[in-house]
């Protein structure tokens, strides 16, 4: 199995055992972003969580425990959007690897 097989098929498992709205893996590279979703908003969250990877790689680059927000906004002053669980996967090295991104919304 591809390293890029493994990272899907732990989001779909991830999202069976844990309560989320969506999944998604990148690398500090972005050079791809991995993303699990089945409800029928996948597309807009998708773009969300594409969004807002890049400062949660940033704040798990800098800390080793995991990093929960939980009122995130999309834009100033807008509307909640739910919650997010950063967690940094690090290689054998102790080098940040990327990270996995849990989406909830606020009704969850």
């Amino acid at each position: 199995m591809s390293a890029s097989a493994a990272i899907r098929q732990f989001l779909f498992e991830a999202q069976q055992r844990v309560a989320c709205h969506a999944i998604a893996f990148t690398p500090p590279s972005r050079d791809h972003f991995d993303f699990h979703c089945t409800a029928a908003d996948a597309d807009d969250v998708r773009h969300v969580l594409e969004t807002v990877a890049d400062s949660f790689l940033l704040e798990c680059r800098n800390r080793p425990e995991p990093v929960v927000s939980n009122r995130v906004r999309y834009e100033a002053n807008g509307p909640l959007l739910g919650r997010f669980l950063a967690i940094g996967i690090q290689d054998d090295k102790t080098q940040l690897a990327g990270v996995a991104l849990l989406f909830r919304t606020m009704e969850q």
